[in-house]
This record gives C-alpha cells, structure tokens and sequence, in this order.
C-alpha cells in the first residue's frame, strides 16, 4: 500500500472496550500481552485477520502466565488463561465497523464482560477468530489496555464509515440440562432508513458462571 492510501486511514469505524481492572495479575498480564501482538496491525483490502496467527501459541516459556480458563466444561489453571477478553471485545469492534466474520465461536460457559452471544473464544490449535477486511480499503487496528480498561478501535477510509450498527441477541432458551443458548444478531441501519437484520449465530452455555 502507498503512503497515500495510507494516509486515508484517517476515519474511526467502530470501538468496542471492557473491563478487567479487577482480574488476578496473571490474567492482566496475558490480556496485556495478547493487546501488544494486536495492537498495530494493518489490514489491506480483503485480507483476513487470524486471532491464533497475530498472537501466537499460548506457552509459559513464551511468557504466557497461568489463569482461569475453560475447558471441558470446568475452570482450569492454563497458560494465556484471560485472552479471550482480547478476542471478544475486538469481535464487538469488528461486528459495529460492518466487517465480514469469517471464524466465531462463543465459549462453553458465559462470561461476565459481554452479554451471551456476544463472545469470541480462541484456543491455539483448535479455535480461531477471523475477520476479513471487507470495507474497499486498508484497515488499522489500534489496541490499547491502559487502567484496567481494555479497547479496540478501528480505523479505515472515510468511505467505509458503517451507519448505526446495533447487536441485538433474542430470548434465552433453557435446556433440561441448566444450560441456555441464545440467538445474536447485528442490526445496520441504512442511510436510506431502510434496515438489515443478519444472524450472528446461535450460541449454547452450560451452567456454569464465569470466573
């Protein structure tokens, strides 16, 4: 891409933060970690974002430290546990900047920093997020995780600006289980007062909170 292009990326599309100012050391420093390898990343037209390639494998000799994780249905001990904060909150920046979802999954449990349906986990290996950079032009990704608070903002061409973009999730449907799945939707309101409704998918808990 040519400085020129490069210097209409000048537009805010969307921005999304949480919070987890009051999460174990450890988990704060993966989340900040995780933020780090994010943070600068810029897309051409077209290209795909890989969570599991920006970031990396999730290993205590690379500097990934032990928390809270899911797996199988429990909360373990894991390297890298707490990144999936990273995941989910930019997944809510790219759902309101319009982008195309090519790879989302939620998690086994809900978690306490965004509504269910709402979520991205990430496994190294297993699970990915992806998005691709459908707006027509380069893409930017700043990240940042100063105070306990953790945000992604993107920015574009001024051309790629999305008009009011709601997410919207429907009624929880219990299971004989204790569990629930939910339904997730992303809203976009036209320029011309017309609106769009597109599934997100349906995602499905166990009942377990979150930790």
């Amino acid at each position: 891409m040519t400085s020129e292009v490069l210097g209409k990326v000048n537009t805010l599309l969307a921005s999304f933060s949480t919070s987890f100012g009051s999460s174990a050391p450890a988990r704060q420093s993966n989340i900040r970690k995780a933020t780090g390898f994010i943070n600068g990343t810029l897309l051409a037209p077209g290209e795909v974002f890989s969570y599991n390639d920006t970031v990396g494998p999730r290993i205590s000799r690379l500097g990934w430290r032990k928390a809270p994780a899911f797996e199988n249905g429990a909360v373990v001990q894991s390297a890298g546990g707490g990144i999936c904060q990273t995941s989910t909150t930019l997944y809510n920046a790219v759902l309101r900047a319009n982008l195309k979802i090519v790879a989302r999954r939620g998690h086994t449990m809900p978690v306490h920093y965004v509504p269910a349906g709402c979520d991205a986990t990430v496994d190294y290996g297993s699970q990915d997020f992806k998005f691709e950079n459908s707006t027509g032009g380069p893409l930017y990704i700043e990240a940042s995780s100063d105070g306990g608070r953790l945000k992604y903002n993107l920015f574009g061409v001024a051309e790629a600006k999305p008009g009011q973009i709601d997410i919207v999730t429907g009624r929880r449907m219990g299971n004989r289980r204790g569990g629930f799945s939910v339904a997730a939707y992303r809203v976009i309101h036209e320029a011309d007062g017309t609106t769009k409704r597109e599934s997100l998918g349906v995602s499905s808990y166990r009942p377990m909170a979150a930790h």
